[in-house]
């Protein structure tokens, strides 16, 4: 009986030892050798652009400083209104709470009821322009000599926009300019300049 249970002793021994051996063989396996990606229950993400590259715009945006035109029917039934406006190739930053990088933009529109205009606007702050005051802006086309514009502030009295007077002069000068300036006043900021890239104007639209 002694022999015999020395002889299941050394066989569970044995067989301890082999179990262990196929375990540490199997772990160093994986080591080795991880398994694919594919296994892996967490998606892989990929940009949009990388999956559908075709989805691109091919249009080329149109640069901030070009003229861009617009044409739609009056809410009145009176007929088109067309708008070429523009933004200026420069930026200026106001004080709080007008603060931020921002451009002006110039308009010219015509309209069946309120006839031909030129309006300038800014994107926040206010322009100090009071028609009853007979209030003028500072205009230079290119090089040439600057020329005082008695501005208009709309009837809403939006601070951010005036109506520049001399619809058919300005159109005639901006058609042969190439840069166009205008300076304004602007509560807490003095006097500001904004610069316009006016060449290639097309106006009046086509119909």
């Amino acid at each position: 009986m002694g022999n015999m249970e020395i002889n299941n002793k050394k066989t569970k021994i044995t067989l301890l030892s082999v179990v262990l051996f196929i375990g540490l063989m199997a772990l160093l396996a994986m080591a080795t050798n991880p398994p694919s990606e594919g296994t892996f229950s967490t998606p892989i993400v990929t940009p949009q652009s990388e999956i559908h590259p075709t989805s691109r715009s091919s249009a080329t945006p149109s640069p901030s400083n070009a003229w861009s035109y617009t044409r739609h029917e009056s809410e009145m039934g009176l007929g088109p209104v067309n708008t070429a406006s523009i933004q200026s190739a420069n930026t200026v930053n106001f004080g709080f709470p007008y603060q931020g990088p921002q451009h002006a933009t110039l308009t010219l529109r015509t309209h069946p009821q309120y006839g031909k205009n030129v309006f300038f606007s800014i994107e926040r702050g206010q322009l100090l322009i009071r028609s009853y005051e007979n209030d003028t802006v500072t205009l230079r086309f290119d090089g040439n000599k600057p020329m005082r514009v008695r501005a208009l502030e709309p009837k809403d009295n939006d601070s951010t926009t005036i109506f520049l007077e001399g619809y058919n002069s300005l159109v005639a000068q901006m058609k042969k300019a190439k840069i166009l300036r205008i300076q304004v006043p602007v509560y807490q900021e003095g006097e500001r300049v904004f610069e316009f890239d006016v060449q290639g104007l097309n106006w009046p639209m086509k119909k």
